[in-house]
């Protein structure tokens, strides 16, 4: 089980990837029994390790990931920064950006990997695709909201319905955070990821980690446009 909570450091330019202090870090309450991580003065949610992985944002830096074990359900759990996709090595910022301007902006995949990814000699094309394909099904490409937003599973989307698809989504936060805001990829990834809790192939959102945010709560608009006007993702990703 993994916990996304928004971690300060990480993400900073000449990030130094040090492994961040444990009470940043640490639940407020086991993800899996719901334990007190601190009850009568007893801890029982305690470090467990650490763990590293890579991570491409957009260049590849390893990053070390503290792991937690409930005394009570002896469950271990770790915490990424919520930009950090488990599963996934590009950041949830970096591929929400390939879809837009692949999908949304019509540019082509070598186009993509060159301007967000910045790697004009990489060679291995498709997975832009793969994310579009699978983008509002699976857990961890923001699967839990595909139902509400109406997405078809067990098909394999047109182009043009991931557009429609990769549209809605964006209105949905749009409207959260008001018309008269100019709305960029990493104000979507920080409320759609920030409090997330992945178990396999389920997601939820906690409302129980330890540094509570404004984003707790998402309401999902009840109509959506055909073409959302959306300009953020034109920019180039920091």
């Amino acid at each position: 089980m993994q916990i996304l909570m928004d971690i300060i450091g990480y993400f900073e330019e000449e990030c130094k990837c040090e492994i961040p202090d444990i009470e940043d870090c640490r639940p407020k309450k086991c993800p899996r029994c719901g334990t007190l991580s601190r009850e009568n003065g007893i801890l029982w949610v305690i470090g467990h390790g650490t763990y590293d992985r890579w991570a491409c944002i957009p260049n590849s830096v390893k990053i070390k990931i503290r792991r937690f074990l409930c005394k009570k359900c002896r469950k271990t759990c770790s915490v990424l920064p919520h930009g950090l996709l488990p599963r996934f090595q590009y950041s949830a910022h970096i591929i929400l950006l390939c879809l837009l301007q692949f999908y949304v902006d019509g540019k082509t995949e070598a186009s993509v990997i060159s301007n967000v990814l910045q790697d004009k000699g990489k060679k291995s094309f498709g997975f832009i695709r793969r994310w579009g394909t699978k983008f509002l099904t699976n857990a961890y490409l923001w699967g839990w909201l595909g139902n509400q937003l109406g997405v078809r599973k067990n098909t394999k989307p047109s182009r043009h319905q991931i557009r429609l698809y990769i549209d809605r989504f964006l209105l949905n936060y749009k409207d959260y955070v008001g018309s008269n805001q100019t709305l960029e990829t990493a104000q979507i990834v920080q409320i759609s990821l920030s409090e997330m809790v992945f178990d396999k192939k389920k997601a939820f959102r906690s409302f129980h980690i330890q540094h509570e945010t404004k984003t707790s709560s998402v309401p999902l608009t009840k109509q959506f446009a055909a073409n959302t006007q959306y300009k953020e993702h034109q920019k180039n990703p920091p």
